[in-house]
This record gives C-alpha cells, structure tokens and sequence, in this order.
C-alpha cells in the first residue's frame, strides 16, 4: 500500500521526555502497584456505559483548492484508492502527487490547526483547531498504519465507538460524584474520539506494552528493552508526530491515546502500560476492545478499562494518588478510582472532590 510522503517519511525518534513517576501537576503518572485486573462483570447492567454526550468537532478541508495551491496547473483532488491515503493532486503530464494534510488544514484554519481522521477512509479527513479542543477531553485511536485498508474500516468505527462509550461514562462519572459533593452542575466535557495512523506496528505496540512490567517481558524473553515508560513515551512520540501536541501547547485540552492491535492479532491484546503525564495519559491495547451495553452487565475488560482510563485521566486532572492527601481516609479508601479502584463501582471522595474543583471550575 502506498502513502504519501509525509507520512513515509516519519520516523520515531527520541524526544526530551523524562517521567519520573509524577506528572506536572504533582499526581502519580502510573496506577499503583498493588492493582490487578478484575475478573468478575459489574452489579449492575449499563454501569457508566456511556451516557455523557461529547461535542462533535471536526472541521472539514477542501482538497482540490489545496492542489490548486500547490500545484497550479492541477485539475484537483482525485481518489485513487478508499482508504484514508487515496487521495492524490492531478497534474497533467506529471505523476500523480500526494497532497499534505497538514498543510492543507493550516492553510485554511491557521497555523495551529492540524489534520486528522474520524475513521480510514478516504472521506474521513477533518480538521482541529486548538479552540475546537480546549476544556475537553479528547479519545485518540492509534492504528497502526501496516493495517491501514478498507477491510479494517468496520473495526475502527466500532473501536471509536467504545472509546466515545468509555469516554463519556468516565466523564459522567466524575461530573455525578462532583455534584453530589458540590451541590452544583459540574461540566467534564468531551469530543468525538479521533484516529491516529502510527509508524509504530502492532507488534511493537504489544511488546512495548508488556515491556513496562519488568517480570513479565523478562519471561517473554525480552523483546524490547524494559522500560516503564517505554509504551507512553512512544504515544507520545506518536501524537506529537500527528501534530497533537501543538494542540495541547495551545489550548487546555486534554489527550488519551489508546493503542489498538487491529482486528486480528497473534494473541490477545495487553492490559500493561497505562501512564499519564501532563496532558497526556496512555491506554493499553487491551482497552480499546472493552464493550459495554446498556441492558447488561458489563464484561470484566469494561470494568478495568473504566478504571484505568478513569485512573489516569484523573491524573491529568491534577489529582494524586488518595493516599497522598495527609487526611485520616476512610475504611474503604482503596476503593477509590484514584487508588485501586473498582471498576464502575469506584469510589470518590470528598477530599478528593476539593482537589478537582479548581481544574473542573478553570477549564
């Protein structure tokens, strides 16, 4: 399959990026030690499957001025294939040539703005600007460009769809345990999730994953060095590739990429890995494949993914681990999403509410 050259031409890099185990807000980046995955589904059907909407954002390009622009004898924008990479500029008695995204979004909407997709296919390019993101949360999919075809095109709609479902009941669930201790609506809004096409396959994905447990990659023989902040340093390489840490430099927004394996892969997709740090938290390839509905229990992988998702958004947030507080805790203080966590049943406690109140007020 061919791809233009911008994106040919990416390669991951070593960024200035050094976690030490806290974020710029003082919160730790990783859930603790102690946690491991549940095995049983919820009490309850439909527990924080969804249910806080996101606001659509998007905007469109228009490609055939942009290969005018570039091109000026060009007769347009054709697509030569359906997938997100199909598009070229014609030009006559010239080859075919690949058009910037990048550049053509920029040129409309500024130079802040960056391009990317709500899906694989060729109609799926939109447009972000930092204002169109900022005071949200924003659910990143990242594909792996080897499995970029037409044939994957109904997994990653499903797969944006469980992350707007995760999304939004995380989202609901901190607004809800908010306003019970606040006595007042509290906004924790969201957009659409976005797709990320990555130079980094899905192997690697998997194995840089895996590699952030000492003990397990060293069963595995191995096959990336161990690093525990070896699979959200690489998201991170990734989106700033995508151009999203522009958006995160200019705007409040806040960014989760969460890593999929594709439809098919030789085992089953990782639950190791997740971090955060800033802006940015990282999921594991396992939770972009947690389901829920509304009129059933939801399956164990709902339950972790809720809570490492939740987990490590709140961290973004500027929230710390619950032990870190310095207060007498309760009894039960482990059940705290910020701690241990159980699933959708987690817990949040008021204490904790006092500590999110100035982020949730100022964003």
């Amino acid at each position: 399959m061919r791809t233009p050259r911008w994106v040919r031409s990416i390669v991951i890099l070593p960024i200035a990026i050094v976690v030490l185990g806290t974020s710029q807000y003082g919160a730790e980046a990783l859930p603790p030690p102690v946690w491991k995955p549940l095995t049983v589904p919820s009490a309850l059907p439909g527990q924080y499957c969804g249910g806080e909407p996101q606001d659509a954002r998007g905007l469109p390009l228009d490609l055939n001025a942009e290969c005018r622009h570039v091109y000026p004898s060009s007769t347009g924008a054709a697509a030569i294939r359906q997938d997100a990479y199909g598009w070229v500029c014609k030009v006559p008695k010239q080859p075919d040539k690949s058009p910037n995204m990048q550049a053509a979004c920029q040129r409309i909407y500024g130079t802040n703005a960056i391009a990317t997709l709500v899906g694989i296919g060729v109609n799926d390019w939109r447009c972000l600007r930092p204002a169109d993101v900022s005071g949200h949360a924003v659910p990143v999919l990242l594909f792996p460009v080897e499995k970029l075809n037409m044939s994957e095109a109904p997994f990653v709609t499903a797969a944006l769809g469980r992350l707007n479902n995760l999304m939004g009941g995380i989202r609901r669930f901190y607004r809800e345990r908010t306003f019970a201790a606040l006595g007042a609506p509290t906004a924790v809004r969201g957009t659409n999730a976005f797709v990320l096409p990555t130079s980094t396959s899905a192997k690697d994905w998997q194995n840089l994953a895996i590699c952030t447990d000492q003990n397990i990659c060293s069963s595995r023989g191995n096959p990336v060095p161990f690093d525990r902040y070896g699979f959200h340093n690489r998201v991170l390489q990734e989106l700033a590739n995508g151009g999203w840490s522009g958006l995160v430099q200019k705007s409040s927004v806040r960014v989760g990429g969460f890593v999929t394996l594709g439809s098919s892969f030789p085992e089953p997709p990782t639950w190791l890995g997740a971090a955060s740090g800033g802006a940015y938290f990282s999921q594991p390839p396992s939770n972009s494949y947690a389901e829920c509905g509304v009129s059933a229990n939801n399956p164990p992988a709902y339950e972790n993914a809720f809570y490492a998702a939740g987990h490590e958004f709140g961290h973004t947030m500027g929230l710390p681990h619950t032990d870190q507080y310095g207060v007498q805790l309760p009894a039960n203080w482990q059940q705290s999403i910020m701690y241990t966590g159980k699933g959708t049943q987690s817990l949040f406690f008021p204490f904790e509410v006092d500590r999110l109140r100035p982020f949730l007020t100022n964003w």
